[in-house]
């Protein structure tokens, strides 16, 4: 059974603009929402404590298809949650799918 018969649709995200202002100070606008195949879960204890230790504040980990829009500056919306983008990883280098970790809003 491969990963994708796990994900679940109503999952998006929004990619940042950044502009300055007058005075120099930088706007970020979100653009339009982009709809994503995947699956969210809560991290365990452990992971939570492993992704501290390398100064990766995570509370949740996306799987989804390798999506080219999706980085690290990303807004992630799942229901009424909004999750910001930490770390994006590629298990194994096989760009099946990817392991994004997240980190929940509140």
């Amino acid at each position: 059974m491969s990963i994708e018969s796990f994900f679940t649709t109503g999952i998006t995200y929004k990619v940042p603009t950044e502009t300055r202002d007058a005075a120099g100070g930088v706007i970020e606008t979100l653009g339009s929402a982009v709809s994503l195949l995947g699956r969210i879960r809560p991290m365990t204890g452990s992971e939570v404590l492993a992704s501290d230790k390398l100064n990766i504040i995570s509370t949740h980990i996306l799987y989804c298809l390798p999506e080219s829009g999706l980085t690290v500056k990303c807004r992630v919306y799942y229901g009424s949650d909004t999750y910001l983008v930490k770390f994006i990883k590629n298990p194994m280098t096989y760009d099946k799918y990817w392991m994004v970790n997240l980190e929940l809003i509140k």
